[in-house]
């Protein structure tokens, strides 16, 4: 949610973005990562977006108590029509946060398609071929950084996530799980006990803007 107060305080300050696509059920996330000026010192902002096509809407309100329709209300999370993703209504979002914040890189998961990944990259003026914005598996040596990074920033207590439900469920609901060939390794998993009704999606998106 881009409150007033984000946009009037954090307006053109340099970021970094992560994007985790999904189609049915369950939720799109795109996290906005905007760095202090000194990491070590000053606070780490992350600004999250989560969209949900209608029709997973009730079934995740059912597993959850109805805690999805009343943070739309909220307005933490973009319902869309349909049974699948509106793409425009997220491309449009994406580039409101283009023009409030100076993005200068992202990552978006592989399974977020390519023409979806291009209008992203056009969205944010970042050029895909000079690798300002990738896209690549969610696997151990991908993650692994940006996840490290993330967790010694609220070690710190240097993240700012200004009070967002989802983000929190998400990250409530998240597993992380070391490599089996290098326990230096992690990467965000759903748990194994209710995977269907789990939904971790804000933490992969905010790994890979921190990466």
């Amino acid at each position: 949610l881009n409150t007033q107060w984000h946009i009037d305080e954090l307006r053109g300050r340099r970021a970094y973005a992560g994007f985790h696509l999904a189609a049915k059920f369950v939720l799109t996330a795109w996290a906005v990562v905007i760095p202090g000026d000194e990491p070590s010192e000053d606070p780490a902002h992350i600004i999250w977006r989560f969209w949900l096509p209608e029709s997973g809407l009730d079934r995740l309100d059912q597993f959850h108590d109805g805690k999805f329709s009343r943070w739309a209300k909220q307005g933490w999370l973009t319902i869309t029509e349909g049974s699948v993703i509106d793409y425009d209504r997220v491309i449009d979002d994406i580039a409101e946060d283009a023009r409030n914040y100076k993005i200068v890189a992202a990552d978006c998961d592989e399974w977020s398609m390519w023409p979806i990944i291009n209008r992203i990259g056009e969205a944010l003026n970042l050029d895909i071929e000079e690798g300002e914005l990738t896209a690549y598996r969610n696997t151990y040596d991908r993650m692994s950084p940006g996840m490290t990074d993330l967790m010694g920033t609220v070690k710190r207590g240097l993240l700012r996530h200004h009070g967002n439900p989802v983000a929190r469920f998400c990250f409530d609901q998240c597993e992380v799980r070391h490599a089996p060939y290098d326990p230096n390794l992690v990467r965000p998993e759903k748990p194994e006990p209710g995977r269907d009704k789990a939904r971790i999606d804000g933490g992969p998106a905010a790994g890979m803007a921190g990466n």
